[in-house]
């Protein structure tokens, strides 16, 4: 039996399925998309395309069955069933009317559009909860998935560097004249991700043996992750090339970031990778998001170029380019440090440093619970000066912090701690490893009232939420015994009464201004 060319299909199927209501037909550059009133059914288009095979009956069946199976990991609401598809392609049915199917369609749910985190984004409908929410739904994901055995051939450098390279390829294989201008671009684009892949060879295989490679979402940008029932649900996962899903978590993630520049929203994509970071604590990889941001970044050239018989989206690969040329330079990193009781606003300043610097931030209470196996959330239950607020764990708190601060500027990222550093030595301490890499050091200090600061703390923990335990008694300790930071302390210091309102975002913008 030949193979069904697809177009006439795909008619065939339309006007079946629009006994039920109109449908409407959606195309991209691997499948039909037909959407009704309360249904979507997806048709793989039968091509070979090198990085996928959907050329016969078999390959298509075999991918909408995994694509089923994979979605249902993160939204088995929308992965109704896949269905075979009888007849001929002129005259298809859904029922048995012939002797064996002749292709094979994914039912699912329908949602709606404007739900979409990218449609969102663009109608200014997507804001700081969405994106706590999807850095939480992404860490979840990721930390349910297996690790890949030590003898997989995924995720080793060569492994990684294969859809890099031919990024390349398949890239300048469509530039004509329209895109004749981005060749020295990508030249000098391919010239750095060589050099990046020389120079983190060992980080890579470190990513590997460390854990991190493991069966992902493979293509998680805003267009692929709708709002349903208020929590962000990634769908329309990589099936059909285990080498392109199969990957380093830390590179889907700046899939995600990078889409949210490419869309103009740079606080809202370091909100992501910050909480991302934060909730999982994986640190060891970060030198490798810039190679991976322009991976992906060049992933939507690709795909762009590739869609360029289908209308002009010469722009949208320009775009994309020169996103991939911003991610590849190379900026000199920061080390802010808070100083201040708890209650002050230190997590609230800090946020500001993250959205508008694009620091990752590290925050003391979080770091400490993790020193002891606890979730950010969790309380400890400790007794004033106890459990895991005895000096012993506040020493090791500090110099996980000063470690990690030290790995992260030495990546070349800019970092915000989040501490109450009350102690001269604890301040010391944080700041020589900014000091001993050459990197400028920012004490932000917050100064605000015992009065204030009581209610504060009265009203965080009848809510709950934050991963500080400090309590009233903790603050009565920690007024009569902090050690206020002074200028003879060597470090550049910044005063602040307060951590919100307009007057002071407007000076956190002008200090990182001159930074």
């Amino acid at each position: 039996m030949s193979e069904p060319v697809g177009r006439g299909l795909i008619a065939g199927l339309r006007e079946i399925l629009e006994e039920e209501g109109a449908v409407t037909l959606h195309e991209t550059h691997i499948s039909w998309v037909l959407v009704g009133q309360k249904r979507v059914w997806k048709v793989k288009k039968p091509v070979d395309l090198g990085f996928l095979d959907f050329s016969t009956l078999a390959r298509r069946r075999e991918a909408c069955e995994q694509e089923w199976r994979l979605n249902r990991r993160t939204f088995p609401e929308l992965y109704r069933v896949v269905r075979p598809v009888f007849g001929s392609e002129e005259a298809p049915c859904l029922d048995p009317c012939s002797a064996a199917p002749i292709d094979y369609l994914l039912e699912m749910e329908r949602f709606d559009e404007a739900d979409l985190l990218l449609n969102r984004l663009l109608a200014g409908r997507l804001g700081a909860q969405e994106i706590d929410a999807l850095a939480e739904a992404i860490a979840k994901l990721h930390n349910g998935l297996k690790p890949v055995p030590a003898e997989s051939p995924f995720g080793t450098p060569a492994a990684v560097a294969a859809p890099m390279r031919q990024n390349f390829v398949q890239i300048r294989a469509r530039l004509d004249a329209r895109l004749a201008g981005q060749g020295q671009a990508l030249d000098a684009l391919e010239a750095w991700t060589e050099a990046q892949l020389v120079q983190h060879a060992g980080l890579l295989e470190g990513r590997k043996s460390g854990g991190q490679i493991r069966p992902c979402h493979g293509d998680l940008h805003l267009g692929n992750i709708v709002l349903w029932e208020g929590l962000p649900r990634p769908f329309d996962c990589i099936e059909f090339n285990a080498e392109l899903s199969t990957i380093d978590t830390l590179s889907e993630v700046a899939f995600t970031h990078m889409d949210l520049l490419r869309h103009g929203a740079p606080g809202l994509a370091a909100r992501l990778l910050d909480r991302y970071l934060e909730r999982r604590g994986d640190y060891s990889g970060v030198a490798l998001l810039p190679l991976y941001g322009v991976y992906r970044a060049l992933v939507r050239a690709k795909v762009a170029a590739l869609s360029l018989d289908q209308g002009d989206r010469t722009a949208a690969v320009c775009q994309a380019i020169r996103l991939a040329q911003a991610l590849a330079r190379v900026r000199r990193p920061h080390l802010f440090i808070t100083v201040g009781l708890s209650g002050s606003g230190k997590s609230t300043l800090s946020q500001l440093i993250v959205e508008q610097h694009g620091a990752i931030r590290l925050r003391a209470d979080v770091v400490r619970k993790r020193l002891f196996g606890l979730e950010p959330g969790a309380h400890s239950d400790s007794p004033l000066g106890g459990g895991i607020y005895t000096p012993e764990a506040t020493t090791r708190t500090y110099a996980t912090l000063a470690q990690l601060s030290g790995q992260l500027l030495a990546d070349g990222c800019s970092v915000v701690v989040d501490a109450t550093a009350l102690k001269r030595a604890q301040r010391a301490q944080l700041a020589e490893v900014g000091r001993g890499l050459g990197v400028p050091v920012h004490l932000l200090h917050l100064k605000v009232s015992p009065a204030e600061l009581r209610q504060r703390l009265a009203r965080r923990a009848a809510r709950g939420l934050d991963p500080s335990e400090a309590t009233l008694e903790v603050l009565e300790r920690q007024l009569a015994s902090q050690e206020p930071p002074l200028s003879e302390e060597g470090i550049t210091l910044h005063q602040f009464t307060a951590a919100r309102g307009a007057g002071v975002v407007a000076r956190v913008q002008r200090l990182l201004d001159d930074v």
